[in-house]
C-alpha cells in the first residue's frame, strides 16, 4: 500500500503499562513524517497480567485493540474478555478497556489501514476496564446481595498495597426481607476491591419501599453502603471514573461495619394516617428476624397534625424501628419540640402500625441494642414524663399524645 510507512509484526510481544503486563500479537506501523509521525499498533489475542496481588481477582484475556505510541506515553482502547473471581460469584463478560500513561488526552483521526477513525482517550495515567449491564453477587451481612449496573475496574495502590478501584454507575440493587423490599436505582459511586472483599458506597437517585402497608419512603440524600472485608477500611478517596477529580471517599471504622450492608442518609418515612418521620435513617437487614428490615434513626423529626393544624413538632430524636409485611414498629427518644403545646422532660415516641404486639431487638452500631416492646394496636404516640407548657405556665405532668384512627388524643 501507499506510504511512507514502516510496518513491524510481532507475534508475541509484551508491553508494561502502569504495572500491568500487556501481551499479544502486535502489528506496529510508523506512519507520516515530522510532526504528523505516529507509531500505531493493531493488537490481537491480548492478555493483561495484573501480577500476584490482583491476578487472582481480575483476569483480562483474548482481547483486541489499537494502541498509539508517543513521546509522552502509550494509549490504547479495545475489547477484552473479563473474568471476575472474588465478588462472591465468578462471572465473565466481554468489556471495553482503555489506558493512557500520558498526562494529556488523545483525540485524533488516525489511519489504521482501513480509513480514518477517531482514536480518543482521556488524560492519564489510568488503566480502566468498563463492563456494561453487568450483574454479580456479593456475600455480606448474612445475605447474598445482587448488584447490577455499569462497572469500571482500574488498578490502584494505597500505601504500597494494590487494589482494584471499582467505579459504578446506573447501579441497581434490592434489600429484601420476607415480603419487604427496598429497591434502589441510579446509583453512582466506587468500591475498594481486594482479596479480603469489597468496600464502598454509591449515591442513589431513586429508592422504593414495597411490602409495608401504609408506609412509603421518600429519598432525600441516600447511599448504598457495603463492606464485607471483615476489617476497617479507609478513609480513602476512590476513583469513580477516569475523569479528573471524580472520586468518592470510602471509610468504615468499627466492628459493626466489618460485615455491613445498608441504605443510609436523609430520608422521610410517610405513615399514612399518622405522621411523617424524617431524618438520618440507616436501613439494614434485621440480624434477629430475617422477615424484617431494621431502621436506625438519628436527627429524627415528626409533626403531629389535627387536620391541617400542626399540634406538636419534634426534632433531634434518635431511635430504632422495624419494617415488616404488617407495618412499622419502633421507639425513639425526642429532645426538642415546638407547637401550640410545649413539652419538656423525658419524651418518648412509640409507633406500631402492625396491629399486633411487637417484641424484638435491634442491634446498634455502637455495640449496644434497642429492645422494642410495644403493645398491640395501630397507633403513634408521644409519651411525656415532665412538664406541659401553655404560654408562660408550666404544669408538671405525665401523659401521652396519641394519633389513632385519624384523631389526636391527649390522655393521662
Amino acid at each position: 500500500p501507499a506510504g511512507p510507512y514502516l510496518r513491524i509484526s510481532a507475534g508475541d510481544a509484551t508491553l508494561e503499562v502502569l504495572d500491568v503486563a500487556v501481551s499479544g500479537s502486535l502489528v506496529l506501523e510508523v506512519r507520516g513524517e515530522g510532526a504528523s509521525e505516529r507509531v500505531t499498533a493493531v493488537a490481537n489475542q491480548v492478555d493483561f497480567d495484573f501480577g500476584d496481588g490482583l491476578g487472582s481477582l481480575l483476569s483480562l484475556e483474548n482481547g483486541s485493540g489499537r494502541f498509539i505510541f508517543q513521546d509522552s506515553g502509550v494509549a490504547g482502547v479495545g475489547q477484552v474478555d473479563i473474568g471476575v473471581n472474588a465478588l462472591g460469584a465468578s462471572l465473565g463478560a466481554t468489556t471495553a478497556f482503555a489506558f493512557n500513561t500520558a498526562a494529556s488526552g488523545v483525540s485524533e483521526n488516525l489511519d489504521w489501514g482501513s480509513g480514518q477513525e477517531l482514536f480518543e482517550v482521556p488524560a492519564g495515567p489510568f488503566f480502566e476496564v468498563v463492563a456494561e449491564n453487568l450483574t454479580t453477587t456479593v456475600p455480606v451481612a448474612g445475605v447474598t446481595q445482587e448488584l447490577s449496573g455499569t462497572f469500571s475496574f482500574a488498578q490502584s495502590t494505597a500505601e504500597g498495597d494494590p487494589y482494584v478501584a471499582v467505579g459504578v454507575s446506573d447501579l441497581e440493587a434490592e434489600l429484601a426481607a420476607g415480603g419487604v423490599g427496598l429497591s434502589v436505582t441510579g446509583g453512582r459511586g466506587a468500591f475498594i476491591w481486594t482479596a479480603d472483599g469489597l468496600a464502598g458506597l454509591a449515591e442513589l437517585d431513586t429508592v422504593n419501599l414495597t411490602g409495608v402497608p401504609g408506609v412509603s419512603l421518600e429519598a432525600i440524600d441516600l447511599a448504598l453502603e457495603l463492606n464485607n472485608t471483615g476489617a476497617d477500611v479507609g478513609p480513602r478517596d476512590v476513583r469513580i471514573s477516569a475523569a479528573a477529580g471524580d472520586t468518592i471517599t470510602v471509610e468504615y471504622s468499627g466492628a459493626y461495619y466489618h460485615d455491613y450492608l445498608a441504605v443510609s442518609g436523609g430520608a422521610r418515612l410517610e405513615l399514612a394516617g399518622f405522621a411523617d418521620l424524617s431524618g438520618l435513617l440507616r436501613i439494614e437487614h434485621s440480624d434477629t428476624d430475617p422477615t424484617r428490615l431494621k431502621v436506625g434513626a438519628q436527627e429524627l423529626s415528626l409533626t403531629l397534625e389535627a387536620g391541617s393544624l400542626p399540634v406538636l413538632s419534634f426534632n433531634h430524636g434518635e431511635g430504632a424501628f422495624v419494617l415488616g409485611t404488617t407495618g412499622i414498629a419502633g421507639e425513639a427518644e425526642l429532645a426538642f419540640e415546638v407547637g401550640l403545646i410545649g413539652l419538656s422532660g423525658e419524651i418518648g415516641l412509640e409507633v406500631n402500625t402492625t396491629g399486633a404486639a411487637v417484641n424484638t431487638t435491634v442491634n446498634m452500631p455502637d455495640g449496644g441494642s434497642e429492645s422494642l416492646s410495644l403493645t398491640a394496636g395501630n397507633y403513634l404516640r408521644v409519651v411525656v414524663d415532665g412538664h406541659l407548657l401553655l404560654g408562660s405556665t408550666s404544669i408538671a405532668a405525665s401523659f401521652r399524645v396519641e394519633v389513632s384512627g385519624g384523631s389526636v388524643v391527649l390522655s393521662d
